[in-house]
């Protein structure tokens, strides 16, 4: 047991730090962090610190780099693993993703928000216009029927909720070929 100078309890001593020799430092592993933590919040060594790190990166950029693709490569199947699988487990967000990502690569905005689309979709109880449940026909779930199509708006075009309509998913893409 020792005491610790900072906060005067008495403390084992896997509790402090110990320096090179081995022998046990002043403050409690408590105090340090909390001296440190508030030293590290000081304006002038964040910007020393920013500053390091900026003259750090230009040093040993192409060291970084480097590592950071082996890392990348090392750990690519199981990132791959962990994207197919979070994919597999959340079908919805991935499908939400790629929606997005298409309108705002076409520049198309949505004025609607999610709960009144899903106000939308509860008013169909379930069924799509063809007569058949969301719930059997993959993907599972309502998708969004864009009236005008995504494909023949021009940019910048913003759907209202009346322009969206709930269909299942083979419903929205077999009149794909109807359109043309």
């Amino acid at each position: 047991m020792y005491r610790c100078k900072k906060c005067n309890r008495m403390l084992p001593d896997d509790l402090f730090y110990r320096d090179k020799d081995g022998n046990i430092k002043s403050p409690c592993k408590d105090c340090h962090r909390k001296y440190r933590n508030e030293y590290r919040q000081r304006p002038e060594v964040k910007a020393q610190r920013k500053e390091y790190a900026k003259k750090y990166y230009i040093k040993n950029r192409e060291k970084l780099k480097a590592y950071i693709k082996k890392y990348h490569k090392e750990h690519l199947e199981r990132d791959r693993n962990y994207g197919i699988k979070y994919r597999r487990e959340h079908p919805e967000v991935h499908r939400e993703h790629k929606r997005k990502r298409k309108l705002k690569v076409k520049r198309l905005v949505e004025d609607f928000t999610k709960e009144e689309w899903q106000q939308k979709v509860d008013a169909t109880n379930g069924f799509c216009v063809c007569g058949r449940r969301f719930s059997e026909v993959r993907p599972f779930v309502p998708t969004h029927d864009h009236t005008p199509p995504v494909s023949k708006v021009p940019v910048g075009f913003c759907y209202s909720l009346n322009d969206v309509t709930p269909l299942c998913g083979s419903c929205n893409s077999s009149k794909r070929d109807k359109e043309n």
